[in-house]
């Protein structure tokens, strides 16, 4: 983490946690500059796109309640809605196969919420094709109130964040007062500068929602854990219709890993949150300073050589050599012996620490041995060096 922290790549917060214990959390960067006001594990941030996955879990509930079918019609709902949207069903917005446009309509904050539609031609037919729009869950949000009587954010706060114990998630505003929000920022020429405050509720149910990395777990354990959505309803959200997106979550094999994932992207932040259901690995990436390695730090966590199990460290450990390990190390065990992130850098200080060495990945032993035989562990190699292409 640290050589994308001194770049000025990266602010933000991480965390990693496996079968549902958290292994790794930490914070980098400042939520606040100005102020001089750290990052820390519980950190607001806007997860942008991210927001996605909860429209799509909620639309998911109400069919479990009987308040609809995916397979509705939209006009069933919203009549108003041009009559190039007549065959344009709920499961079309919901996978990015409804042919309409981002400026297909005009979504307006309210109370009350407002959505104005422009009669214009489908892209093309329903479910034909892929193609990403951030209109559709927009569309979809609206719709939701619509069929509840309330609004988006109260029906999210009420069914999906209060039941999983999510408090420090919401919907994001610059005009409400949001304790430890982070700040947004963006590279300039100078270095950092403040980025533009637009109308964040613009994004709505399509991009709108902020969160920490600890609640992003708790949502993660409860998605996938059954907590929320029935057997039928979560295999539906899961499984890809085009290509590999599903419903508000790209679904697809990484390097032979099942990976469950969506990033978000918005003015003075970007995110990044991966699941791995086959070894119950959770990945969540939040950032506050715009960039493109989110997605590269989630991947990095997940999919290389997780962890070194070192035993009885040779002589112990010095002060200037855990400061030296930093952020690598995860926990310190009652035998004394370290866990820390496997990373080329600081092999040397392992080999300087430890007489005997695990190395992990996904949960499952691929080595044993000193720290030389480790290293020269062709399985070690392979999954370390090999290819970051997807397999």
């Amino acid at each position: 983490m640290q050589p994308y922290v001194d770049a000025k790549m990266f602010m933000g917060s991480v965390l990693v946690a496996s079968k549902g214990k958290t292994i790794f959390n930490n914070a980098y960067g400042m939520a606040d500059l100005e102020w001089s006001i750290p990052n820390s594990p519980t950190t607001r941030f806007n997860i942008a796109s991210m927001t996605k996955q909860f429209t799509a879990a909620a639309i998911l509930l109400l069919e479990d309640r009987g308040k609809l079918k995916t397979s509705d019609l939209v006009k069933k709902y919203l009549p108003d809605a041009p009559a190039s949207w007549d065959n344009v069903t709920i499961y079309h917005l919901l996978t990015h196969t409804s042919g309409i446009s981002d400026d297909a309509a005009k979504y307006q904050p309210g109370p009350p919420d407002l959505l104005r539609f422009n009669d214009k031609p489908l892209d093309f037919q329903p479910g034909e094709r892929w193609s990403y729009t951030n209109l559709g869950y927009i569309v979809l949000g609206y719709l939701l109130e619509r069929i509840v009587g309330q609004s988006y954010e109260s029906f999210v706060k009420e069914n999906l964040f209060k039941p999983l114990g999510m408090n420090d998630s919401g919907m994001f505003s610059y005009v409400t007062v949001i304790p430890r929000r982070a700040s947004g920022y963006w590279p300039g020429r100078g270095g950092i500068e403040n980025a533009e405050r637009p109308d964040f509720r613009l994004g709505f149910s399509a991009g709108s929602l902020y969160s920490t990395t600890e609640d992003l777990l708790r949502w993660e354990e409860g998605l996938f854990g059954g907590k929320l959505l029935s057997a039928t309803s979560l295999h539906k959200m899961i499984t890809p219709f085009k290509g590999d997106y599903a419903c508000g979550l790209y679904v697809r094999r990484v390097k032979g890993h099942l990976m469950i994932e969506h990033d978000g992207n918005n003015i003075g932040f970007n995110s990044d949150m991966a699941y791995y259901p086959e070894e119950s690995i959770a990945v969540i990436v939040l950032a506050n300073l715009n960039g493109n390695v989110t997605s590269e730090i989630a991947r990095a966590l997940a999919a290389k050589p997780r962890l070194l199990l070192l035993d009885e460290p040779a002589g112990g450990l010095n002060h200037e050599e855990v400061e030296e390990l930093g952020d690598f190390i995860l926990r310190v065990r009652d035998d004394h012996a370290l866990t820390v992130l496997l990373v080329e850098h600081h092999m040397s200080l392992v080999m300087r620490i430890s007489d005997h060495v695990n190395v992990l990945s996904f949960g499952r032993k691929i080595a044993e041995g000193t720290p030389a035989e480790v290293q020269a562990n062709p399985d070690v190699i392979e999954a370390y060096l090999g290819s970051d292409d997807d397999a």
